[in-house]
């Protein structure tokens, strides 16, 4: 119905979503264990949504979510960093994190802090861990999250998609 007019666009599209979708479904497969690592080690003190903000006598968790991590602090994380603070306690400025903070070296695998990291970086503000779990599944789930990254937006990569799935729908 569209014909030759929509092709440019949707070849785009399909180049924008499907040229990262091996790497991107391996970072899914990432998502989804560091989802459960998180889930049994990390949501009791940071929360279900990473959110932080539980108190712990006269300190309160931080906010881990990915977003907050790389956008909301002056100097942002990096996944070095990352890992320094999770298996050491050291910050991205080189300080001690607080005490209620876990040491997790010797306690978790190269691989589950791996995982662990590739999932906090994949939560946004509005995040939850099932949010990010869920994206950890199957390549529609992560061609949108793929989409709303290149597009710089979760919200405007679904709203494309759904877009597209509206014009295939007779």
């Amino acid at each position: 119905m569209f014909g030759h007019r929509l092709l440019p666009t949707v070849l785009t599209l399909t180049l924008l979503v499907l040229v990262p979708v091996v790497r991107a479904q391996a970072s899914g497969d990432l998502i989804a264990q560091g989802a459960t690592v998180y889930s049994q080690n990390c949501a009791s003190c940071h929360g279900n949504n990473a959110a932080g903000g539980i108190s712990f006598g006269t300190i309160s968790s931080a906010d881990i979510r990915g977003y907050h991590l790389t956008h909301a602090l002056s100097k942002p994380y990096t996944t070095a960093t990352l890992e320094t603070a999770i298996l050491k306690g050291i910050d991205q400025n080189g300080q001690a994190l607080n005490g209620a903070m876990p040491r997790w070296q010797g306690m978790l695998s190269q691989g589950q802090v791996t995982a662990l990291i590739t999932y906090l970086q994949s939560l946004g503000p509005l995040h939850t861990v099932a949010q990010a779990s869920q994206r950890g599944r199957g390549i529609p789930h992560v061609a949108m999250y793929m989409l709303g990254a290149v597009a710089g937006c979760e919200i405007v990569g679904v709203s494309l998609l759904r877009l597209l799935d509206a014009r295939r729908t007779p």
